[in-house]
């Protein structure tokens, strides 16, 4: 209800059909800045078409790109250690900066405290270091190379416990065309 509100509030002139509201906070997940930035994308570039005195959603799939490309140019944007961190932490589905380090990341302490502050990445009670959202971790997985998402599962692989061993291998078998990579993966899914 509150994000609701929140991007009513951001049409300015006339309200969202609760289709295109509910569409909108959705794909924000809630968060203020993605809603501000989805209702000004969509004013601008028409997907949001004044009708009967209330905005309707013209196209969902072309604003819902217009923010992957609006979050593309933010990570794009930042020190080159950084993207990495936020990528590799992509990966690892949250990460220690020691994950980080063994993963060939540069930097480390400096580029996590610098996504920390930027509201990019937040540290958990466990330590660890995780995308703010999952779209924003998505975009960042989404920007590896497919071969590149291989080698670090299968290196994530080596770091890790028994229990995200087995994923991470899954994922790299998924990703590398590595007949030791898939027994690997098959032995530790029975283990």
């Amino acid at each position: 209800p509150e994000a609701l509100e929140l991007a009513a509030g951001f049409s300015a002139e006339h309200p969202l059909r609760p289709e295109a509201a509910d569409f909108i906070v959705e794909r924000a997940a809630g968060n203020p800045l993605y809603l501000r930035e989805l209702v000004s994308v969509g004013r601008a570039q028409g997907l949001l078409v004044e009708e009967a005195g209330q905005y309707r959603l013209a196209d969902a799939g072309a604003l819902a790109a217009a923010l992957q490309a609006l979050l593309a140019a933010r990570l794009d944007a930042l020190d080159p250690a950084q993207k990495r961190a936020v990528q590799l932490t992509a990966v690892m589905g949250g990460a220690t900066p020691e994950h980080l380090d063994a993963l060939g990341a540069v930097d480390t302490e400096h580029a996590l405290r610098a996504l920390v502050e930027a509201g990019l990445l937040r540290q958990t009670p466990e330590h660890r270091f995780e995308s703010v959202d999952a779209l924003l971790r998505e975009v960042a997985y989404e920007a590896l190379p497919r071969n590149l998402r291989g080698d670090l599962y299968r290196n994530a692989a080596r770091i890790v416990g028994p229990d995200e061993r087995a994923r991470h291998l899954e994922r790299a078998a998924h990703y590398l065309d590595d007949d030791a990579v898939t027994a690997s993966a098959a032995s530790a899914v029975t283990a």
